[in-house]
Parts: C-alpha cells; sequence; structure tokens
C-alpha cells in the first residue's frame, strides 16, 4: 500500500508561524531604523524566515502525514524541529534586535538556574528523544492529536535551548568556551546515537527478550498499556494489543518450547506463530506473513573471559568527563580540538552582529 500524503494546514500552526513572523518584522524594522547600532540584513531576515519555512515543511507538508506512516520521515520530521528550525531562527537574531529584551532574557537565565545550564540542555534534547520513542508513548502520540502536538512542542523547546548555548546574539553568562563545544556536542550525539541503534536492533532485540512463564501476550500489552487511555480516544486506531493461543509442546532444534498462535487487533500485522523455549523463556522461532527466524545452536554455560575483553587499541571515551568539559572547556587545545570548533565559532561570530 503506498503511503498516505496530504497537507494539513493545521489552523495553529499557521497562526503561531504568522505571529512569530510579525514579530520579527516589526522588530527588524525597529532594528534598522537611522541611527540604530549594528542594523540586520535582509540575510538575517531570510533565515529567519527560512526557519519559519521549515517549521510549516515539518508541520504542515506532507511530511507530518507521512511521519505517521514511515519511520524514516518521522526521524526527518524531529530533526527538521530539533536541529534545522532552531538553528535558522536563532541565527535570525542580532544583538540589535535581542535589545529589548535582553535584560530580561539575563534575568530569566539567573532565575532559571540549572535549567539554564547547557548539561539541562543536553539532557532535555537527548531526554526527549528517548521519551518519546518508548514505543507505548510514541503510539499513543500518533494516535492523539493532544499528544501529537505535545510531542513537538517538547522537541522545538528543547532544540531551541540546545542551540541557544552554542549559537545565541546575546552572551551568555554559561557561555561555553575552549572545547566546551565539542563536548557538548559529541556527548549529546553519543546519547542520541544510543537511541538509534536501539531503534536498529529493537526487532532483534524484542525475539531475544525472555518472555517469563505463562502468556507471553499478557506482558507484551501490560507494556503497551501505560499510555493507552491516550492511544484508544482514536477509534479507528485503538492501542496495540495481542491475544495469544496456546498450540501444545513442540521441539525446536532438539529444545523444548511452547507454541503459540498470536493475532494483533491491528489488521495489517497479520496472524504469527511463536516458540518460546521452555528454559530460556525466549523466543526460539517466529512465523509471520513476512517469513521468520529461528535460533540454533543454542549453548548454555559460562562464557569465555576472552568475549569481554576490550581489545589492544581500545581508548576508553568517559561521556561525564566530556560533561565536564561543559563547565569551560578543556585546557587541551591542541590542533583537533581547534578544528572540531572553527565552524562553531563562524556561527557564533555571525550571530554576535
Amino acid at each position: 500500500m503506498s503511503p498516505y500524503l496530504s497537507w494539513t494546514f493545521d489552523p495553529s500552526v499557521l497562526l503561531g508561524v504568522g505571529v512569530l513572523a510579525a514579530v520579527y518584522v516589526t522588530w527588524w524594522r525597529r532594528a534598522r531604523e537611522p541611527g540604530a547600532p549594528h542594523p540586520p540584513g535582509l540575510g538575517r531576515l531570510a533565515l529567519y524566515f527560512g526557519g519559519l519555512l521549515a517549521i510549516l515543511i515539518a508541520l504542515v507538508s506532507p511530511i507530518d502525514r507521512l511521519g505517521e506512516q514511515l519511520m524514516v520521515m518521522h526521524m526527518a520530521q524531529h530533526l527538521l524541529l530539533l536541529d534545522v528550525v532552531p538553528i535558522l531562527l536563532i541565527l535570525g537574531l542580532t544583538k540589535g534586535l535581542m535589545r529589548p529584551v535582553a535584560r530580561q532574557a539575563h534575568a530569566l537565565e539567573t532565575r532559571a538556574g540549572f535549567f539554564a545550564h547547557p548539561v539541562f540542555a543536553v539532557i532535555a534534547y537527548a531526554g526527549f528523544m528517548w521519551l518519546w520513542h518508548v514505543p507505548a508513548l510514541y503510539d499513543a502520540a500518533l494516535h492523539n492529536s493532544w499528544l501529537h502536538a505535545l510531542e513537538h512542542i517538547c522537541f522545538a523547546a528543547a532544540g531551541t535551548l540546545y542551540w541557544w548555548h552554542l549559537i545565541s546574539p546575546i552572551r551568555s553568562r554559561m557561555r561555553l568556551g575552549g572545547l566546551g563545544p565539542v563536548s557538548y556536542m559529541v556527548s549529546t550525539k553519543l546519547l542520541v546515537g544510543l537511541l538509534g541503534i536501539t531503534l536498529a536492533f529493537a526487532p532483534v532485540m524484542r525475539v531475544l527478550r525472555p518472555t517469563g512463564a505463562g502468556d507471553p501476550c499478557s506482558q507484551w500489552n501490560s507494556a503497551a498499556n501505560p499510555f493507552g487511555a491516550f492511544a484508544k480516544t482514536d477509534k479507528d486506531h485503538p492501542a496495540p494489543q495481542w491475544t495469544c493461543t496456546s498450540q501444545g509442546s513442540e521441539s525446536v532444534n532438539g529444545r523444548a518450547a511452547h507454541k503459540w498462535g498470536v493475532v494483533s487487533n491491528d489488521p495489517k500485522d497479520g496472524p504469527m506463530t511463536i516458540w518460546v523455549d521452555d528454559r530460556l523463556h525466549v523466543l526460539s522461532r517466529t512465523t509471520d506473513k513476512d517469513g521468520g527466524m529461528e535460533m540454533r545452536n543454542i549453548s548454555e554455560g559460562p562464557q569465555p573471559d576472552s568475549l569481554f575483553t576490550p581489545p589492544a587499541n581500545y581508548k576508553k571515551l568517559s561521556l561525564t568527563s566530556m560533561l565536564g568539559g561543559l563547565l569551560g572547556g578543556s585546557k587541551d587545545s591542541g590542533q583537533a580540538g581547534a578544528s572540531s570548533t572553527a565552524f562553531l565559532k563562524k556561527l557564533q561570530g555571525a550571530s554576535s552582529h
């Protein structure tokens, strides 16, 4: 079945973009009045409106509908909200444009305490990415418009806070220096990269995860239920539920296993048959409309120490030390660090005018 394409034209999104555009144009024209220091150019206007266009692409164009159907488009939408939109909007600002609210911004930063610290920005950026990809919450957001809107707000807010510490036009008392920007970005990408690995291997992890004794569907359903109340508000897309029917015992590659027939409440899934190993309580065989898998050569017993020995060229990378670098950067200012921060310095320099 081909993906469903349509423009959403969500009134709340269109209204919000319109308000942001009107406020910016008002400030931009005021900052260009004769005698005003550091008047913003047309390039700043173009950058800011590029950010507004990115919002429309993410939330109004067919990307929004495709994000509900295709994982790749779902992640593209999130990257637009987390990275592209904040970068363009912030680069559209200057000291002159921010002058009316500069004092209030500094006062807010002081009152915010830890919430204005770069470490919190890393936690918020990576934390929201992990939180909204918990399977039950992910499904609930797809089936409830209010929860879906909250997800987008969380990503946009986290992305804006994250990039503000790197390219804001007004100097913060917690401005990153030295190799601070490198530690800031590497630590974030490691945390988000772990999520990518988890999502990529999720099907394998589900197969290897022990089901425990008894009906495996009861455990799968309980995992999907915490946010099921949100999803069930959409009658056409009920919360995911599975029904298991015992089909007796069978041997899978010489190991005793229990056979179950599995039916989902989503007709697109189709029926599935699983075999659960009696000793390990993992799926030793599965079959469905797309094929199946089977575990062979299972060996129980102590594992050799060589499996847990780091390779000779292994170098430990401490996430704690990288986060510590956010406080003021590393003392090591070698060539690698300088080249890594060159692009960010250009952005910071451009934002300061």
